[in-house]
């Protein structure tokens, strides 16, 4: 039976992976390493040498909640809107990147209620997407992530996609729609589905 992990290890063990979570190859950065990169016109599509850093810190049932559709989808549906995005933006880059690590949490239902402890543990992602759309135009996004691990592995990313420039915010809901958007409605459209 292994030994109980102290606070301090515990941790370190999210400090660490958030750590992993910063090294992370994001389009803009090092295009020829990101798998979503969209190939100029003529160009064959990128090989990629190696799955990003990130890809062994999900489990395969994570999953992925924003705050734009407030709906749950599988990880893999998320990354249809990762390469959409790129495509609209195909210099997508990220800055002040900053990683918060926790062990605990609390939430109330209603204001003025008793706090509930909860035992989680995971880290917080907050960036800014900059870059320029294909149509010229800046496009800028601040991003929240909360990322719950679980032995190790991210198991549910909560992400807070918000803009100051309308235009930048109104592509963010657009693109979702035309990728995530369709899971939803089939997964609602389903027998005994209600709304989330």
């Amino acid at each position: 039976m292994a030994a109980t992990k102290t606070f301090e290890e515990r941790l370190k063990a999210m400090r660490d992976l958030g750590a992993r979570y910063l090294g992370r190859v994001y389009p803009g950065e090092k295009p020829d390493f990101w798998p979503y990169t969209t190939p100029k016109p003529g160009e064959a599509p990128k090989t990629v040498p190696k799955a990003p850093p990130a890809a062994a810190m999900m489990t395969d049932q994570n999953v992925v909640w924003t705050n734009i559709d407030e709906f749950d989808a599988p990880s893999s549906v998320h990354g249809e809107w990762a390469r959409v995005i790129t495509e609209a933006v195909p210099d997508w880059k990220r800055e002040n990147v900053q990683i918060y690590p926790f062990l605990t949490g609390q939430r109330v239902n209603l204001p003025g209620e008793k706090p509930e402890d909860m035992d989680v543990q995971g880290y917080i992602v907050e960036q800014t997407g900059t870059g320029t759309t294909v149509d010229g135009k800046p496009y800028r996004v601040s991003i929240c992530h909360v990322m719950f691990v679980k032995d190790g592995k991210v198991v549910r990313n909560n992400q807070y996609w918000g803009s100051a420039d309308p235009a930048s915010q109104a592509l963010n809901i657009r693109t979702l729609d035309a990728t995530r958007g369709e899971y939803r409605r089939q997964a609602l459209s389903k027998k005994g589905r209600g709304a989330p």
